[in-house]
């Protein structure tokens, strides 16, 4: 048996060379499987035994199904009710295949300016479930002399100071054991806290907002500034949880964009004359 998958193999490799698409691997009553129609399911990986396999797991289990569908044709009561389920299911598939088209449509022409509103309207829902921050860390050997220098940089790139921050950047490239600058995104204060020497503090609010912090262990200094924070139980901030909002507002209106697209439909459809009303009363 073997032999004979090999030699199939074989042959779908060899008619696939010759872009012949006449070769018939397996016939049950009408409906034939061919060379091809292997071909374009087995993976360019596929050689040796590998393509073997493959051809004799295809063969069989089209020949199962091929079984299986002519013996129900011939066996199966009400084939009219399945065929009129089938055009069901297509007709359904089709109409929430375009309607979450559409939706999508829709959904990209709520502004920030509503998500806003919403945020605005609906805070309650956005609450921070562990605390938050934007911060700015570094880590560097305990006997760096630029401490003071470092605390400067540190300081003007919390106020925005571009050229400052650039100088930061290049030597913690090259010298810092550890550096990571949110201050222009919120994380979770864990980022952070969670690589401060041993016994630090690590709930923000231990920590005034703005101020360089200067920490050491045996073997290195950290200076840390928080610009923000926001703890369990606050509000979370607009930039921070924007994704959120949207999402919430989305799921709030689609009943109003579903409503939409079936009024759109019908009104397109009116006037091109596609649906026509019986108003007789």
């Amino acid at each position: 048996m073997k032999l004979f998958w090999t030699i199939a193999a074989s042959a779908a490799l060899l008619t696939a060379c010759q872009q012949n698409e006449s070769n018939i691997l397996a016939q049950v009553g009408e409906e034939m499987l061919t060379v091809n129609d292997v071909l374009i399911r087995m993976p360019l990986t596929c050689t040796g035994d590998d393509s073997v396999n493959f051809v004799q797991r295809s063969v069989n289990q089209w020949i199962n199904d091929q079984l299986l569908y002519q013996q129900g044709l011939r066996s199966l009561p009400d084939l009219e009710q399945i065929e009129r389920e089938v055009a069901q299911y297509r007709r359904d598939l089709i109409a929430r295949t375009y309607q979450a088209e559409r939706m999508a449509i829709y959904s990209k022409e709520v502004s920030e300016a509503e998500c806003a509103e919403f945020y605005e309207k609906n805070k309650e829902q956005f609450k921070v479930h562990e605390p938050i921050l934007r911060a700015i860390m570094l880590k560097v050997p305990a006997n760096t002399t630029q401490i003071r220098q470092l605390k400067e940089w540190i300081k003007q790139t919390n106020q925005g100071n571009q050229e400052q921050a650039e100088p930061l950047d290049k030597f913690c490239q090259l010298r810092a054991a550890d550096y990571d600058n949110c201050l222009e995104q919120w994380v979770k204060a864990r980022r952070i806290m969670d690589r401060l020497p041993a016994k630090s503090p690590t709930d923000p609010r231990q920590y005034l907002r703005n101020q360089v912090y200067q920490l050491k262990d045996n073997d290195f200094i950290y200076l840390l500034l928080i610009n923000d924070y926001c703890v369990k139980g606050e509000v979370k901030p607009l930039d921070y949880c924007m994704a959120d909002v949207y999402e919430a507002l989305i799921l709030q209106k689609q009943d109003k964009f579903r409503e939409q697209l079936e009024q759109d439909l019908r009104d397109e459809a009116l006037r091109t004359g596609l649906l026509k009303l019986n108003n007789k009363e």
